[in-house]
């Protein structure tokens, strides 16, 4: 329902089913979206064919970003909006499980289908974050996405134990595995279900659907007022299309190359998950204290390290250790990340710049999985995955080293504290790892906290 302000008790409701529908969302990733291209290697998807299946469904989605105005026009409001792509983005899910049936094509089918998926939620994208921007105070925005962050993590994580579990149920016959995946996207499609219904009621601030000046991506590109959001939304697609040189190869290196069951993948990919959950109240309150572009920067020199610690052993134990690590640096990436986006846009160009940053990301998405099946078909050696991770974080570390700066100097940064003091805060606010810092130190007294010191000196 839209009001022209939100009370506080309305705010407070709001805030509340936007966590039950990130709870519902996170069980339908878990269930359904991680198993999409376990699914496709199930169906003998190529390694081009699991590119395409990561990259192109995304590039789309991304292009179909650009309508996400005249969407919300058309619906009138952006609860409308938003509900109605989540409503088609659910159904979905039923004719991805049944083209197992058809006789031929059945990849190409496949990807159509995850097309169609992923365009559903994406366009709807740009108009969530407007909404939602809207409605979180802009004082505990990195506090309550951190701890909503947190929640909808763990439920993925839950679920993904679960979806394992089912699949190592059914057997390793192919009629039983397939009846394991059809158990899986049914339960997406009733969690998404049950997203819809908790945004439906939610309330909406007031917004103008009126015509007015729309950002064009010209404009977008050459305007000197845009610079900022132009730099740093620059700086994510170079670095994504470093990501999906290697990503989308993550899952048949897993299951293809060492040969890993489905629970054993399922194990390593929780475990990223669960250093998201202890990590991400750690990275959100370091960045209400120091900045989201602070801890951005932090985050963007540890997170290149990941895909390259997958060249050095194929050792259950090791691979946990290592998503261990990837799970707690892209933790602090993503949530800054997403901070940093709604600081650089004003509300009403956010969907605009939104749906631009997208597209770009879209296609460098693309053109990384692309190039990275390409060097994977034409590479002779046995090790053609690890050297597509090699490379993939060595391009990361370049993309890194050079616009970082320009991150740094996009507005005077109120606190200079050196990356290494941050990095053992966040480290030390962990749950778990707080308490072991505490008893190494043998600390009993309040520890000031860095800004404190600051002032202090």
């Amino acid at each position: 329902m839209v009001n022209k302000e939100l009370t506080q008790e309305q705010t407070i409701k709001s805030l509340r089913y936007s966590i039950l529908d990130g709870i519902f969302y996170a069980l339908m990733i878990g269930m359904g979206d991680s198993f999409l291209s376990p699914f496709a290697i199930f169906l003998n998807a190529s390694n081009l064919e699991v590119a395409l299946l990561a990259s192109l469904p995304m590039f789309l989605g991304s292009i179909f970003q650009l309508f996400s105005n005249d969407f919300l026009t058309l619906c009138g409001s952006r609860q409308k909006t938003v509900c109605m792509g989540v409503f088609l983005q659910g159904w979905i899910f039923l004719p991805i499980s049944l083209v197992f049936f058809l006789e031929s094509h059945k990849v190409a089918w496949f990807i159509f289908c995850v097309a169609l998926y992923r365009i559903s939620g994406m366009i709807i994208g740009p108009v969530w974050n407007s909404w939602i921007g809207d409605i979180v105070p802009s004082n505990t925005r990195g506090k309550y996405f951190a701890s909503r962050s947190r929640i909808m993590e763990f439920s993925t994580f839950l679920s993904l134990l679960m979806a394992g579990y089912i699949l190592k149920l059914f057997g390793n016959e192919q009629g039983s595995i397939y009846k394991g995946f059809l158990t899986l996207f049914l339960i997406a499609f009733f969690c998404r279900m049950m997203s819809c219904l908790f945004l439906a009621k939610k309330y909406e601030p007031e917004y103008q659907t009126k015509e007015h000046h729309r950002l064009r991506f010209s404009e977008f590109l050459k305007k000197e007022e845009y610079k900022e959001c132009r730099s740093f939304v620059f700086y994510l697609a170079f670095m994504n299309m470093a990501v999906y040189l290697g990503s989308p190869f993550f899952t048949p290196y897993m299951l293809n190359e060492i040969k890993l069951d489905y629970f054993s993948f399922t194990i390593i990919n929780a475990t990223a998950v669960v250093a998201k959950i202890f990590s991400m109240p750690a990275w959100g309150m370091a960045s209400d204290q120091f900045g989201s572009r602070r801890l951005l920067t932090l985050a963007g020199l540890l997170m290149p390290m990941s895909p390259i610690l997958w060249f050095f052993s194929q050792q259950f134990w090791y691979l946990i250790f290592v998503q261990i690590y990837s799970g707690f640096v892209w933790a602090g990436f993503e949530l800054c990340s997403f901070n940093v986006m709604f600081e650089i846009t004003k509300s009403d160009k956010r969907v605009e710049c939104i749906s631009y940053y997208n597209v770009i990301n879209g296609l460098a998405l693309f053109l990384g999985s692309v190039f990275g099946a390409f060097f994977i078909n034409t590479s002779e050696t046995s090790l053609m995955y690890l050297y597509i991770f090699l490379i993939s974080g060595s391009v990361r570390y370049m993309i890194s080293f050079l616009y970082i700066p320009k991150l740094n100097s996009l507005k005077t940064q109120t606190n200079q504290v050196p990356y290494s003091k941050i990095l053992l805060r966040v480290v030390t606010n962990m749950p778990t790892m707080g308490l072991i810092h505490h008893l190494i130190t043998f600390k009993k007294k309040h520890t000031p906290s860095l800004l404190e010191e600051k002032r202090a000196s």
